[in-house]
């Protein structure tokens, strides 16, 4: 019997962290219905080093080798395979041809990831304030992966067939709880046997508030002033540094008071043209989709509250206090 390969392929804030560490914690159940989660390619916590792999076309013959031993089922699950190109769809296809494929997308809608998106540029280093960050993709979402969400499936389904990607309807899912259960069900395991009460423990990408993610913003910006790299270790000492940092904090959202703006998103012209683009080209891969208007409120902090003398004060203290421990 051909072994079946299933492509978790994110995208990114669509609770593919939780999904990952699920994984993880329920090995056994996984065994039990003859699915792998393989150490190939693995780094905490997904298969991430398999995008350069495919990046460096460097597949081994020994990679699909152990891909092909084991159990009937293996999954490997990433959100930056998401920034795959058709090449690269095309070159994994034609590396795995001796597997059955399947693709898992968790489809989100665009304006409702926005702000989620931005925050996790933040997260990882990124300095360019939220109205900036999208305007390429705004001005030309037709042209945008990040709002045009079937631009990347269109990619998957010449890669791999169009009947061999089940997209999951995330808010839908989200919203009964059933996005992990309903995940595990498309590998053949049962979902209500997942325990995922474990998830508080070990590693979580959680959100944070506007105030936090705006100081973040700009303690990130000194960093890349200074000449270090752009990456997460900024914020990486300065969540562990964060007891310590109560004042600061608790100054700048009285710095930031006035500062924050609200915007309701999830009914934007762009959300019912992705939508529409994505029912009429991939209905019928649509698990649990349901019709309905959803919108959010986001709070953003506007960049107004720099113009405040202590402001800049603030940030390179705090800038200061994280370089004596980075």
């Amino acid at each position: 019997m051909t072994k079946t390969i299933y492509l978790h392929v994110g995208p990114h804030k669509t609770g593919t962290t939780v999904i990952q560490k699920a994984c993880l914690d329920n090995t056994d159940v996984l065994d039990k219905h003859g699915v792998s989660f393989p150490s190939l390619y693995f780094t905490p916590i997904g298969h991430h080093d398999l995008v350069n792999t495919v990046r460096r076309r460097a597949i081994s013959d020994e990679d699909l080798a152990t891909l092909a031993s084991g159990h009937e089922k293996a999954l490997l699950s990433s959100e930056n395979f998401i920034h795959f190109s058709a090449q690269d769809w095309k070159y994994l296809s034609e590396r795995l041809a001796q597997f059955e494929v399947k693709i898992i997308y968790a489809w989100r809608r665009s304006s409702l990831k926005m702000y989620s998106m931005w925050q996790e540029s933040v997260k990882h280093g990124g300095t360019t304030p939220f109205h900036a960050f999208f305007y390429q993709d705004l001005i030309r979402p037709g042209e945008s992966k990040s709002l045009m969400q079937t631009l990347n499936l269109d990619a998957m389904a010449a890669a791999f067939g169009k009947d061999n990607i089940h997209i999951l309807d995330f808010d839908a899912l989200s919203e009964s709880k059933m996005l992990v259960s309903e995940f595990f069900n498309l590998l053949g395991v049962d979902g209500t046997q997942i325990d995922i009460s474990g998830q508080s423990q070990g590693f979580r990408n959680e959100s944070m508030d506007p105030v936090t993610t705006e100081v973040l913003r700009c303690l990130n910006s000194l960093s890349v002033k200074a000449g270090y790299p752009q990456n997460s270790k900024t914020r990486e000492v300065f969540s562990a540094l964060q007891p310590t940092l109560d004042a600061e904090m608790e100054q700048a959202k009285s710095l930031m008071e006035n500062d924050v703006d609200t915007f309701e998103v999830g009914d934007y012209f762009v959300d019912r043209a992705t939508e529409h683009a994505l029912k009429s080209k991939f209905m019928t891969n649509l698990v649990h989709y349901k019709a309905q208007k959803r919108t959010k409120n986001i709070k953003v902090a506007n960049q107004d509250w720099l113009l405040k003398p202590q402001a800049y004060q603030l940030i390179s203290a705090m800038h200061e206090k994280i370089m004596k421990n980075y």
